[in-house]
């Protein structure tokens, strides 16, 4: 396999330390197939990629890079767009490219940095958030750009393959070389109906005192039990799903006051067939962290080890309850799936807004700043989650869900990325939740109709990746000896 050779400038006053841009580009790198070769940088040698200001490199593609006198003010930060790809500008620079033959050859415009500052999070700095923890989406900067639904580091990736196109094979992202991968989900929040509250809330949801419909929630005839559903839709489409499950039991109380966790208890009869049901036929069970489960080592091993004790079934795979992870400091709680032993996680997402939040719509890695150096965990970036379409579509700017999924299958279909669904387990109940079964449907025909995906379990995908990536990687070169930081 040939390599891409990437020379780096390494100065004093690099915004970003050596180990931050080779993790860049090994994210692109990864994305689009191709081993790297990382030469030294007082190496003679014609490279094909030179990221640095230096004026005498010889490189069939030279990116140029912002420096730390550049101050990053992001309400400032200016959205420039050519050649079918967005573009950050920090330092007020608008010229993008300089071109041979049609071709790029210099890249004015730091993709490299803005790719750190994008999976790194640096704009969700000083967010507001609602007593939940949850993102007030009005101050996001990728939605104030309208940038949510732009997967702008595909974008740079694919801009980098156009122009080595005829110089590199490049592995193909999914199985058989398909199209997309579809990776569905469900959250297990409240799949047990407490009968009195339910009853209590159609009364309020529908101010309505229809007693035939009252009774049937009161005598158990309404049910928020789905699991066999929705492996009955899944199978109709061929695709299966992962179901995430919570082994710690939380209260009323504790509801309003400290944390909306679940109630139910996973040591039944009941919770257990259930979870044998859906492994046995190819299904996924994983874990769904609480809300506050990533204030520890110690309680997200609790809950990753109860859910294995109970289920007897291995716990590779993750998301938290309502999205909870540390949201100050994410990284913190990436070290943690790190520490108890997961293989991937699919937690980074908004609340309040479909769409990718790290920009990229493949499997990756996130950076770990302490150690310098991307984190082991996988991450599986979520896409659309079910109430995006109803409970949020205010903030979505569409006319129905129906526009919403197409144009974010589209974008799928594009970028050849993952899309990931979350549809809670309860909202197949058609009486407090019309239309939400609807809308899954919707989506597994418009993901499928193509019959060019690859359809898995997130734990699936997440084998598949690391097996490709280390391909990847096994193929790759590093010469360079400097670590600055």
């Amino acid at each position: 396999m040939n390599l891409i050779k990437i020379k780096i400038e390494n100065c004093s006053i690099s915004i970003l330390s050596i180990n931050e841009v080779k993790y860049v580009f090994q994210t692109i790198f990864t994305t689009i197939g191709v081993s790297w070769h990382f030469v030294s940088e007082n190496s003679p040698e014609h490279t094909h990629i030179y990221y640095g200001n230096e004026s005498e490199q010889s490189a069939d593609l030279i990116i140029r890079k912002i420096t730390s006198d550049v101050q990053i003010d992001i309400s400032k930060v200016k959205i420039l767009e050519q050649l079918n790809t967005k573009f950050l500008s920090f330092d007020g620079n608008e010229k993008i490219f300089e071109f041979d033959n049609n071709v790029p050859s210099t890249i004015l415009n730091d993709i490299i940095y803005t790719t750190f500052f994008l999976l790194t999070g640096i704009s969700e700095k000083g967010i507001g958030r609602d007593k939940w923890d949850r993102h007030n989406i009005e101050e996001v900067f990728l939605y104030k750009k309208d940038l949510l639904h732009t997967p702008i580091i595909e974008q740079y990736a694919l801009l980098i393959k156009s122009i080595f196109k005829n110089q590199f094979t490049f592995l193909p992202k999914w199985p058989e070389n398909k199209k997309i991968a579809i990776g569905l989900s469900h959250d297990t929040d409240y799949p047990e109906m407490i009968k009195p509250i339910e009853a209590l809330r159609y009364i309020v949801q529908y101010k309505s005192l229809n007693l035939k419909k009252i009774t049937q929630i009161l005598t158990g005839k309404e049910s928020f039990w789905k699991f066999d559903d929705w492996m009955s839709i899944e199978k109709s489409y061929k695709t299966t799903s992962a179901f995430y499950v919570c082994p710690y039991k939380g209260n009323l109380i504790r509801y309003f006051f400290t944390a909306p966790d679940t109630f139910y208890q996973i040591n039944t009869k009941k919770f257990k067939k259930a979870a044998k049901d859906l492994h046995e036929n190819g299904w996924e069970v994983g874990l769904h962290s609480s809300f506050f489960a990533y204030k520890s080592v110690d309680s997200f091993q609790w809950e990753k080890d109860k859910l294995e004790e109970v289920f007897n079934i291995p716990i590779l795979g993750n998301r938290h309850h309502y999205w909870h992870l540390n949201q100050a400091n994410p990284t913190e709680t990436v070290a943690i799936h790190q520490e108890i032993g997961l293989m991937y996680d699919s937690s980074f997402g908004f609340e309040k807004h479909s769409g990718f939040r790290l920009s990229i719509c493949s499997p990756l890695h996130l950076f770990d700043p302490e150690n310098q150096q991307s984190f082991n965990i996988l991450q599986i970036p979520p896409t659309l989650m079910d109430d995006h379409l109803f409970g949020h579509a205010k903030n979505a700017r569409f006319n129905n869900y129906q526009e919403h999924i197409d144009h974010l299958v589209d974008i799928i279909y594009e970028y050849e990325g993952v899309f990931v669904a979350d549809f809670h387990v309860r909202v197949l109940n058609e009486t407090f939740f019309p239309n939400w079964g609807e809308a899954y449907k919707y989506l597994l025909q418009k993901l499928t109709e193509k019959n060019d995906f690859y359809s898995a379990t997130p734990l699936e995908i997440a084998k598949h990746w690391k097996k490709r990536e280390d391909q990847i990687k096994n193929n790759s070169i590093d010469e360079i000896s400097y670590t600055d930081k």
